[in-house]
């Protein structure tokens, strides 16, 4: 049985440095993968300005969109999830976590942009 791939994100950041791999993207990929389903890791280390699209093109069959983000990624990652909204609404669901996501529970939790 073929399942639908999950595409994991980490967003550029304001400061336009990316100095590690996503490990915590890799963890969840990898037990994503374990379990049967293709999964796909892209990063905006270098600030490409047609991130979204590349992002938007991939996600169009996914089972979920999984989004992680630091305070400083955090902006890029509102844009994307902005832009995935609006293309898709909520036929494919975003999933958050990071940082951000664990200091700023209740503000996460508020946001239209968070579906688990």
């Amino acid at each position: 049985m073929s399942r639908k791939p999950v595409l994991l994100v980490r967003p550029g950041n304001i400061y336009g440095i990316q100095t590690y791999p996503p490990l915590g993207l890799i963890l969840v990929g990898t037990a994503l993968a374990e379990e049967g389903y293709p999964v796909e890791i892209l990063t905006n280390d270098d600030g490409d300005v047609h991130f979204k699209k590349k992002l938007l093109n991939k996600a169009k069959d996914a089972l979920f969109v999984g989004i992680t983000a630091t305070t400083a990624e955090i902006q890029d990652a509102i844009g994307l999830a902005r832009a995935m909204r609006s293309g898709f609404g909520k036929k494919v669901p975003l999933v958050w976590g990071g940082w951000h996501t664990t200091l700023f529970p209740q503000q996460m939790a508020a946001s239209e942009l968070v579906d688990f």
